[in-house]
């Protein structure tokens, strides 16, 4: 986040955000909390929107926007919400980024890390973030969390693309922790870091995207869209993020079959 912060002051903050006479130094601590805001809150922005509208244009089946638990103006109400919610998970976060490119993590600089070693340090990232999610996810589904933090999530039955970001502050924070707190704790290389944060927001995109024909050897081994929809509509079943693993080991793993939307139509 430091390269990206650098890029952004040098480039376009010192040329149009900030005047010559701009009350705080570019480097110090008030400078890179403003900075990292701006960043923070329209790159979130940015990927959230083209990602989510890609998405649903390309790949959401329009014909479940039919379906009887569809909400009225439900895409709208999705959209609104993110928007007025994104900006205070951002700035809850830009602590950490704050952290990060003051040198308190162990993240490290090498550009021409191989590309095993890029690829396993990704995995290990994954893997890392997949197991505290699943419990965080899991956690906040307990009567006490639910209604306070994570009931939001669960306003739509079928979840649009552009319900990946739909989420209270505080869960949404929540949510994001483990990615943070790997980089506290094992060495990471800053261009993965970079990358897996990006691929983590397209993953949320593509749990959401409502497009249910993912073979069955997939979703046997990965969460998708058929498995996060299972969770909307059925609530304690596929916890996990990125894989089945530790939906399996903790008892919630649940494959519905190709007819679960319509099924939980006929139920409800």
């Amino acid at each position: 986040m430091d390269e990206v912060l650098f890029y952004c002051e040098e480039v376009f903050f010192n040329k149009y955000i900030y005047p010559e006479d701009f009350c705080l130094e570019q480097g110090s601590i008030g400078r890179q909390i403003l900075s990292l805001s701006i960043i923070e809150i329209f790159g979130g922005y940015g990927i959230y929107l083209i990602t989510s509208g890609i998405a649903y244009i390309l790949f959401f089946d329009k014909e479940l926007c039919k379906h009887p638990l569809f909400l009225k103006n439900q895409v709208k109400t999705e959209i609104k919400t993110c928007i007025l919610l994104l900006p205070i998970v951002s700035l809850m976060q830009v602590p950490l980024f704050l952290l990060q490119i003051n040198g308190f993590s162990k993240l490290y600089t090498k550009h021409d890390l191989a590309a095993a070693d890029f690829l396993l340090e990704a995995v290990q990232l994954a893997f890392f973030t997949d197991f505290m999610a699943y419990w965080i996810h899991r956690l906040t589904h307990c009567k006490l969390l639910y209604k306070k933090l994570h009931k939001i999530h669960h306003m739509s039955k079928i979840p649009t693309p552009f319900a990946s970001l739909l989420f209270h502050p505080v869960d949404g924070f929540l949510q994001s922790a483990p990615f943070h707190l790997y980089g506290f704790l094992f060495p990471l290389n800053k261009d993965v870091f970079l990358v897996m944060l990006i691929f983590g927001s397209c993953f949320a995109v593509f749990l959401h995207e409502g497009n249910y024909r993912m073979p069955k050897w997939f979703r046997r081994v990965f969460n998708g869209p058929h498995q996060h929809t299972a969770h909307h509509l059925y609530y304690n079943y596929n916890y996990g993020q990125y894989f089945t693993f530790w939906d399996r080991i903790g008892g919630t793993y649940r494959d519905f079959g190709d007819d679960m939307v319509t099924c939980a139509s006929k139920k409800d």
